[in-house]
């Protein structure tokens, strides 16, 4: 049996998180965000954590249909895809903000932000994975003129926020400034060990002790494909019953066919057992039920990394500046490659995977320890984090604003 399956065994439901105790001085925060992804709903899980801390959030984002209404709770405010800083004006006359949070980059981000320094409000910005790691050379055009949409919204801003320091570094490299740390929260409620499913093993013909690959994103580049297979070849040579899961794949080669691999998105229609007849695997139920994520590049979804380690998953990643912010080789994951260089042979994918079961016990333990080499990444602890940084942007232009009243009375 895998000592993995009586260590997180399946559980039915998880427990809500408990309210954290209020913070005093309270905030009045604008989040401002665009459509997002509902995998990882950062902005819901952000305005929902500051409003538990005792801030008053009103959440502006886009209506996504037409008869959507507010939920409960929170202060949110449902505008057009395209608002006109006008309402925006009349909002945050009506609402005044101490300070503007944006996380979108598309118009409402830009609208936002306009409006915000139009009227004297502080505004933050919170860079996404696709600014902060640029295009390579010869990517298309329209790539490179969104990242310099991006930057622009960035130069307008007080401060702007990535997860990590060496994210920090890139957009220090890219000429940005005001820069500061603020790292992205996990779910621990949901992304867990216990969300590993059983049932939907066996639905994958798994049996017990039988090794499952995940990859998650598009496979439509080279090196990753020849990581995957090199990686998968390994695999197959030490379990001849491990399996492949693609997971949002898009269109897979001929060289990945040939593994008959598992398709993420075929199981998410398909309930989890007679007892769950309501209830669909999420995407992390799908990856926890999972024992090892390949990341051959780590930089294309770099919230992946403390999300996979979270539901106890033994990562294989390439080596970088990024995936060493998270793993350490040989405690909580497996680096490919050196730190330094540019390219990683896919034959070294397969090494990573033989030294990983070259020892089951080690394997067990470095899965482990996954989950607790990110826990202090917990939602309700790295939005208490973002709410020390936007009061003292808050604060330090409540005082600029002084001093420039200061000096101008004093020049009448």
């Amino acid at each position: 049996m895998n000592a993995l399956d009586l260590v997180f065994p399946e559980v039915e439901e998880v427990a809500a998180p408990q309210a954290p105790v209020k913070r005093t001085s309270a905030l009045r925060i604008a989040l401002v965000s665009d459509k997002e992804p509902t995998a990882f709903p950062w902005a819901r899980h952000l305005a929902e954590d500051l409003h538990r801390l005792g801030h008053q959030v009103q959440w502006l984002r886009p209506r996504n249909h037409r008869w959507e209404t507010p939920g409960e709770g929170l202060m949110e405010v449902l505008l057009p895809a395209h608002p006109s800083p006008a309402r925006l004006v009349h909002h945050w006359r009506r609402y005044p903000p101490d300070v503007v949070h944006v996380l979108g980059n598309g118009y409402l981000g830009w609208a936002a932000t306009h409006t915000a320094r139009q009227m004297g409000l502080p505004v933050t910005f919170a860079a996404d994975a696709q600014l902060i790691h640029q295009p390579r050379a010869g990517d298309h055009w329209q790539q490179r003129l969104a990242q310099g949409w991006k930057r622009h919204i960035c130069r307008s801003a007080d401060a702007v926020l990535a997860p990590t320091f060496v994210e920090v570094q890139q957009l220090r490299k890219q000429g940005l400034h005001h820069l500061r740390v603020a790292a992205q929260g996990v779910d621990l409620q949901l992304w867990n060990p216990q969300q590993r499913s059983h049932f939907l093993r066996r639905q994958w013909g798994v049996r017990t002790g039988t090794h499952v690959m995940a990859h998650l994103g598009p496979v439509d580049n080279a090196d990753t494909v020849a990581g995957l297979r090199a990686a998968m070849d390994a695999l197959l040579a030490q379990d001849a019953d491990a399996r492949l899961l693609l997971i949002d794949a898009g269109r897979i080669p001929a060289r990945l066919q040939a593994l008959r691999p598992l398709r993420g998105e075929d199981w998410h229609d398909r309930p989890l057992g007679q007892r769950n007849a309501d209830r669909k695997p999420t995407l992390a139920a799908l990856l926890a039920s999972a024992d090892i994520l390949l990341m051959p590049a780590p930089e294309a979804r770099p919230e992946l990394i403390p999300h996979g380690l979270a539901c106890g998953l033994a990562l294989v990643a390439r080596c970088s500046d990024l995936s060493l912010t998270y793993l350490e080789d040989g405690h909580n994951g497996i680096l490919v490659g050196g730190a330094q260089s540019t390219a990683t042979t896919p034959g070294a994918y397969g090494e990573a995977v033989v030294r990983l079961l070259s020892r089951p016990t080690d394997l067990t333990r470095l899965r482990l320890r996954a989950p607790a080499s990110i826990a202090h990444l917990e939602r309700s602890h790295t939005a208490d984090q973002l709410a020390r940084i936007l009061k003292e942007v808050a604060q330090g232009h409540a005082r600029r604003l002084r001093a420039a009243n200061t000096l101008v009375i004093a020049t009448d």
